[in-house]
């Protein structure tokens, strides 16, 4: 194994070299942990385990999107799930009391959030899948369930349930599967890429078909064993779905469903609350503070500082980034012009009273937030693709935009067209009502509900084939070092040692589990 102390920059070396190979060894350490813990006939800590390492991957790249070395650990306790002595008191499924209509879908999420993509997309769906009935499962909720997301299950004639992650995982898998089976027509995957509740839960084929919404496409995720049909955003995920998750069955695109906010009105309110006058030109970014981490080829935060300083009517408005990130923008940064509000607490509309207020919405690089960027788009806001890193997968990509849409992977470039419409009010107005106009035909008078209905109408006539994935090797295409670069820069170039990793382990298992563990298997306890 590498040793943590010999992940640093070097002259004339990349500074993601060997830095994967490090993540590969102890992702490798981890997948070894969960196999033995299964061996042991551990299948409660095996599961744990097997999340650990998953969000080990998803976090630090190692070369692959999905691997049966876990992935098939998490499926072989599903297939033996229903021979086991199983607890089922603290379960709130209960097939009694199945919800009924023409069409039942049971969408299980690991957790929902009051801001984020994530959350808004599952809302989303919901709200315009007029035809069926939802049971919302949550299979790891720690924090109240938004109001808004409570709400537009009642609308839909569903139910929501919730677990708190304290419960056995093979008593939420057993709990789930048993009501799906009773209870469900479709099965649609909203989880985290690290949740092992849903492999466990649909392992065998007497259930209802499953599709996956690929909704981190550029991860590292579980779940692709029991997957009948993989539904993307974009055209490169189903690629790399296909090559690189193994993933068969049924793949197709759906975009998003957006609300049709056509109308924009700047409240005075939100810009005033920021202090800027009329003839300041406001820009906007909404993004997660971990996206805009430089990375070695874009710096938001520098480039930002130049567009701030060429300008000095602009203002910069970040949702989602703290105020104690004011130090990563260089010295000389017009800081009394940049405005960092932090994680909103959002209703059901998100970041738009931002989005109404903004002149220009500036998409953050290296890694974009589709959401946000679209609901710029839908309001007629001039909006910005970020600046291109190298990644296709970190970066969003707009298909349906791509005639209208402009990118740029030259700074300088991007700098002096951000100049231009920040200094020319009809040309940033008509970018965007172009903008706009494509938006609208792709992703709001789009015929989504049609298009749902042909992937049910596949997904009914496939029925559920669950089984094991392969092992994948580790590859250093391209785009897996660009991801590999993301990820040492925003973990400062370290690699948690697998006895660093032992804090989380403990964490994850009970303490009786924890003390069979190290009794068993000591080397890694």
């Amino acid at each position: 194994m590498l040793n943590d102390n010999t992940m640093r920059e070097k002259r004339n070396i990349r500074p993601c070299d060997g830095y994967m190979a490090a993540c590969n060894d102890r992702y490798l350490s981890l997948a070894a942990l969960a196999d033995d813990c299964y061996n042991c006939g551990h299948f409660e800590s095996a599961l744990r385990l097997t999340g650990v390492a998953a969000n080990f991957a998803w976090l630090n790249h190692t070369g692959r999107f999905a691997d049966g070395r876990i992935e098939n650990v998490a499926f072989a306790v599903g297939r033996q799930l229903d021979g086991m002595v199983v607890p089922l008191s603290a379960s709130v499924l209960h097939s009694s009391d199945s919800i009924q209509c023409c069409r039942r879908v049971v969408l299980v999420a690991s957790s929902v959030d009051g801001i984020g993509g994530h959350s808004r997309s599952i809302y989303q769906w919901i709200e315009h899948d007029k035809a069926s009935c939802f049971t919302l499962i949550l299979t790891n909720q720690q924090r109240p369930v938004p109001e808004w997301i409570g709400d537009v299950v009642a609308r839909q004639r569903g139910r929501l349930v919730r677990f708190t992650g304290s419960e056995s995982i093979l008593e939420v898998a057993l709990a789930i599967r048993r009501y799906a089976q009773k209870a469900a027509d479709i099965v649609l995957l909203y989880h985290h890429p690290n949740d092992p509740v849903p492999t466990v839960a649909f392992a065998t084929a007497d259930g209802p078909p499953v599709a996956f919404r690929n909704h981190s496409d550029m991860a590292f995720s579980l779940g692709v064993s029991v997957t009948d049909a993989m539904i993307h955003y974009r055209l490169a995920a189903a690629q790399v779905s296909r090559e690189r998750r193994g993933a068969g069955g049924i793949h197709c695109i759906l975009r998003h469903k957006l609300e049709p906010r056509l109308s924009r009105v700047p409240p005075v309110d939100a810009r005033t609350a920021l202090g800027l006058c009329p003839e300041d030109v406001m820009l906007l970014c909404v993004s997660a503070q971990y996206k805009l981490t430089p990375n070695g080829r874009v710096d938001f935060y520098r480039v930002m500082s130049e567009i701030l300083t060429r300008h000095p009517a602009a203002h910069l408005v970040i949702v989602g980034v703290t105020d104690d990130q004011r130090s990563c923008f260089p010295d000389g940064t017009p800081k009394d012009r940049l405005h960092l509000l932090g994680r909103q607490a959002t209703s059901v509309n998100g970041a738009l009273p931002y989005h109404e207020a903004a002149d220009i919405y500036l998409e953050g690089f290296p890694m974009g937030s589709l959401n946000a960027f679209l609901e710029a788009c839908a309001i007629g806001l001039c909006a910005v693709a970020g600046l291109r890193g190298g990644s296709k997968l970190l970066q969003s990509l707009y298909d349906p935009l791509e005639a209208v849409l402009t990118y740029f992977s030259d700074q300088a470039d991007y700098i002096a067209y951000v100049g231009q419409v920040i200094d020319n009010a009809v040309a940033r107005r008509q970018t965007g009502l172009d903008l706009q106009s494509a938006v609208l035909a792709a992703y709001i008078n789009c015929n989504w509900q049609d298009q749902l209905e042909v992937i049910y109408a596949q997904l009914r006539k496939t029925g559920h084939n669950p089984g094991p994935i392969n092992r994948f090797a580790p590859m250093q295409s391209i785009e897996d070092r660009e991801l590999s670069r993301f990820h040492y820069y925003c973990n400062g170039g370290h690699v948690p040692t697998v006895p660093a990793l032992a804090g989380t382990i403990r964490r994850k298992i009970s303490p009786k589990e924890w003390d069979r563990l190290r009794s068993v298997l000591p080397s890694y306890a």
